[in-house]
C-alpha cells in the first residue's frame, strides 16, 4: 500500500503544479497548493489505516454485569475501558501482538473492586458470530473459587461477586461509596448492581453520599448478597419461605431492617424485591425463596 501511496500522492503534486503556475496571484496558488497536500494526507491515512485487523470486543456476561469499571491490555498497552455505559469497543491488533493457540488475541484484564484495581488478571476470548467476548480465565477463576475469602486474603485475589440491592425511592442521584469503589444510584429506583471482591484483606465501609451506613465484611459468606436504604424514615420486612408441594411456609421470623444500614442476606438472591411473595406456591420440589417489602418502623 506505501509504493501505491507514494506513485498516487506524487502524480497529483504533479498533476496540480501547472495549474498553481497558471495563477496570476499568490492565493489561487495556495489554493492549489493546499487541495493535492489534503488528498496526500487523506491517502496517507488510509495507508496507514491498513495492515491492522479491527476487532469488536464485548465483556462475557459475568463481567458485563458488574457496575464498577474494567480496563483491557493487550501487549503492555491500554485496547479499551469497559464502564456500564460502554461494554463493547473496537480493538485494532498491531504487528507482534500476543495471540492464543488458536490466533485470537491475548487480552488481560484490570478490575476495579471495593479494595483497588486488580490488575494483569488472564483473559479468555471467544468468538461468537457478532463479535469476540473476553472474559476471566476459566482456569483462574477456578482456582481462585477453591478457596475462602480468608484463604485467599494470604494467597491471593480470588474472583468473588457481590451483589447489592438499593431502595432509592423518593431520593436524588446519589453517590455511594464502597471501600475504594464510587458508584451512582440513579435517582428514585429501587433496584440492585453487582461488583467482585477481590480477595480483601478487611471488610468494605459503605457510605451514603456523606452518611456511614456499614460495613461489608470479606469473609463472610452471608455478605455475598446484602440490602441498603439510602432513607433514615423507611424500614423493611425480610421474611424467608419455603415452597413445596405442600404449599409455602415461613423458615425463619421476619425480621425488621432499618434504612441508611447495610444488611447481609446470605448467598440467595431475592426472589421477590418489593413484591408481596404468594402464600401458597405448589412445586415439584422444595425451594427457599426470599422476600423483602416494605414495613412500619419500629416506634
Amino acid at each position: 500500500m506505501k509504493p501505491v501511496f507514494a506513485v498516487l500522492c506524487n502524480w497529483v503534486w504533479r498533476d496540480a503544479r501547472p495549474r498553481q503556475a497558471a495563477g496570476n496571484d499568490r492565493s489561487a496558488a495556495g489554493g492549489g497548493r493546499r487541495l493535492p497536500l489534503l488528498a496526500c494526507l487523506v491517502l496517507a491515512s488510509l495507508s496507514f489505516g491498513c495492515g491492522k485487523t479491527a476487532y469488536k470486543v464485548a465483556l462475557s456476561p459475568e463481567l458485563a454485569r458488574y457496575a464498577s469499571t474494567v480496563r483491557m491490555e493487550l501487549g503492555g498497552r491500554l485496547a479499551g475501558s469497559f464502564t456500564p455505559a460502554t461494554r463493547s469497543v473496537e480493538v485494532r491488533m498491531r504487528k507482534g501482538d500476543p495471540r492464543d493457540a488458536a490466533g485470537l488475541p491475548q487480552f488481560t484484564l484490570d478490575v476495579e473492586t471495593p479494595c483497588g484495581w486488580r490488575n494483569g488478571l488472564p483473559a479468555e476470548t471467544l468468538k461468537t458470530s457478532k463479535h469476540y467476548e473476553v472474559g476471566v480465565s476459566w482456569q483462574y477463576e477456578t482456582q481462585a473459587m477453591a478457596h475462602t475469602r480468608r484463604d485467599l486474603a494470604g494467597d491471593g485475589p480470588g474472583l468473588f461477586d457481590i451483589h447489592l440491592y438499593f431502595d432509592n425511592r423518593g431520593g436524588g442521584a446519589l453517590p455511594i461509596r464502597v471501600g475504594q469503589l464510587t458508584l451512582q444510584l440513579p435517582a428514585n429506583t429501587a433496584g440492585d448492581l453487582w461488583f467482585p471482591m477481590f480477595g480483601c484483606t478487611a471488610g468494605a465501609a459503605v457510605s451514603l453520599g456523606n452518611v456511614r451506613a456499614g460495613t461489608i465484611p470479606y469473609d463472610d459468606p452471608d455478605a455475598e448478597t446484602v440490602f441498603v436504604g439510602t432513607r433514615k424514615n423507611r424500614c423493611y420486612r425480610l421474611r424467608q419461605l419455603v415452597y413445596s408441594q405442600n404449599g409455602g411456609e415461613p423458615s425463619m421470623p421476619p425480621q425488621t431492617l432499618l434504612g441508611q444500614s447495610v444488611y447481609p442476606l446470605g448467598t440467595r438472591q431475592l426472589a421477590y424485591f418489593f413484591k408481596a411473595p404468594p402464600a401458597s406456591k405448589m412445586a415439584p420440589s422444595s425451594f427457599v425463596a426470599k422476600a423483602l417489602t416494605d414495613d412500619k418502623c419500629p416506634k
